[in-house]
């Protein structure tokens, strides 16, 4: 099932790519899986020249996938893909940090490291969330009315 799980990551990639060129630094990934957890606790502000744009919200019985893009504000380009993942449980949820890094190979690996620590559950539903972001993306890519 892992498997799958990359096939529809590399699509939702590959949606984001058509659209944009950008490549994820070691730097931007490093924020997002050690740091940000630590600046949205304590009320601190988000990395300077950077903002977090929301992409999707997705509710899945216990679980809630939140998908948000990290964009560069100098540049307008997304650089990477943060995934806030949320299991609901009574007195504290539980929260994990991934990012989808864009364009290096090498922090798709750590990304996928973190992948594969996730516990079953979590692991189906973050599939079936990234199946129905790669759905509307694509769907919004190849249906959208071009403005003029």
């Amino acid at each position: 099932m892992k498997n799958k799980l990359l096939l529809f990551v590399a699509i939702l990639f590959a949606t984001f790519a058509i659209a944009q060129t950008a490549t994820t630094t070691p730097e931007e990934y490093k924020y997002l899986t050690e740091e940000y957890e630590y600046i949205v606790t304590s009320g601190g502000n988000l990395k300077e020249g950077y903002r977090l744009d929301d992409i999707k919200l997705i509710k899945l019985g216990d679980y809630v996938y939140n998908f948000k893009g990290f964009v560069k504000e100098d540049t307008g380009k997304t650089q990477a893909i943060l995934c806030i993942l949320t299991k609901i449980k009574r007195g504290s949820d539980k929260v994990l940090f991934l990012c989808i890094p864009f364009g290096s190979a090498e922090l798709f690996g750590k990304f996928q490291g973190e992948y594969d620590k996730l516990g079953l559950n979590m692991t189906i539903g973050f599939d079936t969330a990234c199946r129905i972001m790669v759905s509307e993306l694509a769907n919004g890519l190849y249906n959208s009315t071009p403005t003029e």
